[in-house]
C-alpha cells in the first residue's frame, strides 16, 4: 500500500483562520475591494507562516514577505541606548519628528533641517503625501512591475491608481510612451520607485530626463505641475555605479519631487516603522509642514516611533556597506542561472525576480506552495507571469527553494 505523503498540502486560497459571521454591511465598500483584491504578499506570508506550525518537521522555504536583512549588534546596541532614557522618553512630540533627529538625518544626507520629515516607515510618508497632495476622483500613476500597496494608498486618498505597463521586450525598464499617453487632467501625482520591488530596476539618466521632459511639456499646456514621489526604499542596497544618477537628476530638473526613505531595509528596522521624506525647496515652509502635521494626525500616525528616533542619534553612522548584499545576490543568480531559471543580476534592492514559462505563474505559485516553497506572484504587482523571492534568508534557504523552482518550471 502506497505511504501517505507528509508532504505540506496547501493552496492560495486556503485560509486556516476560523470561519467567522461579519454583519451584513459592516464593511466599508473599500474595505471589501481591499479584501477581495489585493492582499498576494501578505497572503502567502500567512500561508507560510501556517505551514510552518501544521508542519514543524518539514522544511518550509518562506521567500514571499520582504524581511530585512538581520539587525546589526551596533543597531541594536543603540536601541538598547535610547530605551535608557528616562525624561519624556514616551512623551508627545512634534508630529514631523524630534527636531535632533531631523538634524541628523539632515546633516548625513546633506540637506538642512527644514528638508526632513520623520515618519512611520516610507508606508507612512507615502500614504500622508497621497493623502495632503492628491483629491478624491484623481489619478495617481506608477510604473509597473509595482509595489502592490501604491494601488491601496492611492484608494485610500480616494484616487485610483493607474498603472504603467512595462516595456514588452522588457518588464522592469519605464514605458515613457505609456506614461506620456497617461498624463491626463486628472493626474495628480506620479509614483517611481527605485530600486524597484519587486524587479530591482534603478531609474536610469535617460528615464529621469524623460519623464521630465513629459511633465514639463504637460505644464507648458495645463500650466499644472505634477508631483513625483520618488520611493527610495533600497537607496543603500544597490548594486551598480551611479545608482543615484537617475534619482538626482529628476529632483534637480522637477521642483515638485519628494524623496521617501526609510531603515526598514537598510538597518533591518522593517517591524519599527521609522523613515522620512526629503520635501522639495519650494515646500519647505512652516505652512506646508503645517499642513503634513495635520495630515499625519488626521490618519492617526501623529509622529514616527520615537524610540527608532532616538536610537539612531546612538549610532555612529546611518550609512551601510552592501557588498555583503551584492555578493549574496550575485551568487543567487549565478546559481539560478545554472538551475536554468530566467533571473538577472538586480541594480539593487532585495529580490530575484523571475520570470514563470506561463502568462500566468499563480498555478506555479500554488505548486511550489505544496512543496514548501512560498514566493509573492506576480499578479501582486502588476506582472502575472512573473515571481519575486525575497533572499534575506541567505543562500541556505534560498539555494533549496531554487532547486524546487527549477523542477517545477521543467515539469511545466
Amino acid at each position: 500500500m502506497a505511504q501517505e505523503s507528509t508532504t505540506p498540502r496547501a493552496t492560495l486560497a486556503q485560509d486556516t483562520r476560523p470561519e467567522t459571521q461579519v454583519p451584513q454591511n459592516l464593511l466599508s465598500g473599500w474595505a471589501m475591494q481591499e479584501v477581495a483584491g489585493g492582499g498576494w504578499i501578505r497572503r502567502m506570508f500567512s500561508l507560510g507562516q501556517d505551514l510552518k506550525a501544521r508542519y514543524p518537521e518539514r522544511p518550509i522555504y518562506d521567500l514571499s514577505l520582504g524581511q530585512p536583512f538581520p539587525v546589526s549588534d551596533r543597531t541594536r546596541d543603540a536601541f538598547q541606548k535610547a530605551t535608557a532614557r528616562s525624561t519624556g522618553q514616551f512623551a508627545y512630540m512634534p508630529n514631523s519628528g524630534y527636531v535632533q533627529v531631523r538634524e541628523r538625518v539632515a546633516a548625513e544626507a546633506g540637506l538642512p533641517v527644514e528638508a526632513i520629515v520623520m515618519t512611520s516607515g516610507a508606508a507612512g510618508a507615502l500614504s500622508v503625501l497621497l493623502r495632503a497632495l492628491v483629491n478624491p476622483e484623481s489619478t495617481v500613476i506608477g510604473f509597473a512591475p509595482f509595489f502592490a500597496e501604491f494601488a491601496s494608498w492611492s484608494r485610500a486618498a480616494g484616487a485610483a491608481f493607474v498603472a504603467i505597463p512595462p516595456l514588452p521586450q522588457d518588464n522592469s525598464s519605464l514605458n515613457l510612451a505609456e506614461f506620456e499617453a497617461a498624463i491626463s487632467p486628472t493626474a495628480a501625482a506620479v509614483i517611481i520607485n527605485s530600486p524597484n520591488n519587486p524587479s530591482g530596476h534603478v531609474m536610469t539618466v535617460d528615464e529621469a530626463r524623460g519623464i521630465v521632459d513629459i511633465l514639463l511639456a504637460n505644464k507648458k499646456k495645463t500650466g499644472r505641475m505634477i508631483p513625483v514621489l520618488l520611493d527610495e526604499v533600497y537607496h543603500q542596497l544597490t548594486y551598480c555605479q551611479g545608482a543615484t544618477a537617475g534619482a538626482d537628476l529628476l529632483e534637480r530638473s522637477w521642483p515638485l519631487t519628494f524623496r521617501v526613505r526609510s531603515y526598514s531595509k537598510d538597518l533591518g528596522l522593517a517591524g519599527e516603522r521609522i523613515g522620512y521624506m526629503v520635501l522639495p525647496e519650494m515646500l519647505r515652509t512652516r505652512q506646508f509642514l503645517s499642513t503634513l502635521e495635520a495630515t499625519m494626525r488626521c490618519m492617526g500616525q501623529i509622529n514616527a516611533p520615537a524610540t527608532a528616533q532616538m536610537a539612531l542619534l546612538h549610532l555612529d553612522t546611518l550609512m551601510i556597506d552592501p557588498r555583503p548584499a551584492a555578493t549574496l545576490m550575485q551568487d543567487l543568480v549565478s546559481a539560478a542561472e545554472k538551475l536554468g531559471i530566467s533571473a538577472q543580476m538586480p541594480d539593487g534592492g532585495i529580490y530575484l525576480w523571475i520570470q514563470s514559462t506561463g502568462e500566468d505563474a499563480l498555478p506555479l505559485c500554488e505548486k511550489l506552495a505544496e512543496r514548501g516553497v512560498i514566493v509573492a506572484p506576480g499578479i501582486a504587482f502588476g506582472a502575472p507571469s512573473a515571481l519575486r523571492l525575497c533572499v534575506t534568508g541567505g543562500r541556505e534557504t534560498v539555494l533549496p527553494a531554487l532547486q524546487i523552482i527549477s523542477q517545477e518550471l521543467a515539469t511545466g
